[in-house]
C-alpha cells in the first residue's frame, strides 16, 4: 500500500517503515496459533544447529541461495517472527489530521474507521 485518504481528506501515507501513525493488531483468535507456529519453528532451528544440519534447515525453509546460508541464528528467528506475524495482523493507522483510527478488514486494503466520541 503506497498512500489513501482519510474520511477526513487527509492523504495517509504508508511507504517506509517506522511509522509513528501506523501500528497492527493481532486479533485473539490467533494468539495461541501464531504462538504454536513461532515455538515449533524455532525449536526446529535449534534443534537444526545443535545437530549440526543448520544449512538442510535453512535449505528446508528458505531457499538454495547462497545468500540465506549466510544469515545468522538471529536474522533466521527475526525472519521467522516477521513471516509468521504478517500472516495473522492487520494494519492500524491514526489519522494525525482528524484522529480517527483506520482499522485493516481483511487482507486487502480496507478499512473502517472510527472517531472518538466526545465526552459529555
Amino acid at each position: 500500500m503506497a498512500k489513501f485518504l482519510c474520511k477526513c481528506g487527509h492523504v495517509i501515507y504508508d511507504q517506509t517503515d517506522q511509522i509513528p501513525y501506523k501500528g497492527y493488531y493481532i486479533p485473539d483468535t490467533a494468539i495461541e496459533r501464531l504462538s504454536d507456529v513461532l515455538c515449533k519453528s524455532v525449536d526446529t532451528l535449534i534443534d537444526a544447529v545443535g545437530l549440526g544440519k543448520k544449512e538442510e534447515w535453512i535449505e528446508q525453509n528458505y531457499s538454495k541461495e547462497a545468500w540465506a546460508l549466510q544469515l545468522r541464528n538471529s536474522d533466521l528467528i527475526h525472519d521467522l517472527l516477521t513471516r509468521e506475524l504478517l500472516t495473522c495482523t492487520s494494519d492500524v493507522f491514526n489519522c494525525e489530521n482528524c484522529g480517527r483510527i483506520l482499522l485493516q478488514q481483511g487482507p486487502e486494503n480496507r478499512f473502517k474507521t472510527y472517531i472518538e466520541e466526545p465526552d459529555h
